[in-house]
C-alpha cells in the first residue's frame, strides 16, 4: 500500500504511494503497475490482478478477470460442497462489484466506464453473470421468488413482444458461457414459475382482506404469462434451443394454462 497506494471504499485511488513520487509521470506508474496485474493474472493470483488493473485505471482487464471468473462460478458442478465455495464467491464479487462499480462507487471509475462502450458492456455482462450466479444459487436452495428476481434482473430474457422480435440478435452478443447455459437456465426459469403457481393456494390461505383473490388472480396471470414467453423466447431461437427443452417448456406451460 505504501509502494503503490491504495484502492479505497468509492473504488478510487487514495493515495499515490511511494513509488508514483519516484517516477516522472503517472503514465510510467501505469505501466508498472499492468505489467505488475499481468504478473499476478499469469500466476492466477486474481484479487491481487483486480488490485493492481484498477490502481492503474484498467477497467477493461478488471471487468475481463471477474467475468471469465464468473463464468466458472456459473458453470460449477452441482453438490453441496460447491454450492457453499459458490456462495463465497458470489458475495466475494458482490463486495467488489459495489466498491469498482456500484452505486457508490468513484465518479472516476464512472466516467471511465462510461466513455468507453466496449467496457460499459463488459460491465453490463459482469452484472448479468453476478445475478445469474445468484440465480442458480437461489435455485438449488429452492427459493423460486428469489431466484426469479435474480433472474428477472439479469436482464437477459425478452420481457416484451417487441424485445422477442428482437432478441435472436440480442442473444448472438451474449458470451459463450450465456449460451452454452440457456436450455438449462430456460428449464429452471420454468420449474421456478411452475413452483411460484403450485404455492397459490397456499398464499392465499394466509392472506387477509377483500382484495387477495384479485391479488392471487392476477399474480397467477401474470406466472403464466412469464411461462408462455419463456416459451416464446425458445421458440424464436430456433436451432440454438435443443428441441427436448422446447418440448419440456412447452409441456409445463401448457399445465399451467
Amino acid at each position: 500500500v505504501s509502494l503503490i497506494g491504495e484502492i479505497g471504499r468509492d473504488g478510487c485511488r487514495i493515495n499515490e504511494g511511494l513509488l508514483c513520487s519516484l517516477l516522472n509521470s503517472e503514465t510510467e506508474l501505469n505501466d508498472i503497475l499492468n505489467m505488475s496485474a499481468k504478473m499476478a493474472e499469469s500466476e492466477a493470483n486474481i484479487e491481487d490482478a483486480v488490485q493492481l488493473y484498477s490502481l492503474s485505471g484498467d477497467y477493461f482487464h478488471v471487468l475481463k478477470i471477474l467475468n471469465n471468473r464468473l463464468a466458472q462460478i456459473v458453470t460449477v458442478p452441482k453438490g453441496e460442497r460447491n454450492k457453499k465455495e459458490r456462495r463465497k464467491d458470489i458475495e466475494k464479487f458482490q463486495r467488489v462489484y459495489e466498491v469498482h462499480f456500484g452505486e457508490k462507487s468513484g465518479s472516476f471509475v464512472k466516467e471511465n466506464i462510461k466513455r468507453k462502450d466496449p467496457q460499459l458492456y463488459s460491465l453490463e455482462i459482469f452484472d448479468s453473470l453476478l445475478r445469474l450466479a445468484n440465480f442458480f444459487s437461489f435455485f438449488d436452495e429452492g427459493k423460486a421468488k428469489e431466484a426469479m428476481f435474480e433472474l428477472d434482473a439479469a436482464n437477459i430474457l425478452p420481457v416484451t413482444q417487441i424485445e422477442l422480435r428482437k432478441y435472436p440478435e440480442k442473444f448472438e452478443r451474449f458470451p459463450y458461457v450465456l449460451k452454452s447455459k440457456f436450455s438449462q437456465i430456460l428449464e429452471m426459469a420454468m420449474k421456478c414459475v411452475t413452483s411460484l403457481c403450485e404455492d397459490m393456494p397456499t398464499i392465499m390461505r394466509n392472506m387477509t382482506g377483500t382484495n387477495h383473490q384479485f391479488a392471487i388472480h392476477e399474480a397467477s396471470s401474470e406466472l403464466r404469462e412469464k411461462a408462455r414467453m419463456l416459451v416464446d423466447t425458445a421458440a424464436s431461437l430456433g436451432g440454438k434451443i435443443s428441441s427436448d427443452t422446447l418440448h419440456i417448456l412447452s409441456g409445463m406451460e401448457l399445465r399451467l394454462s
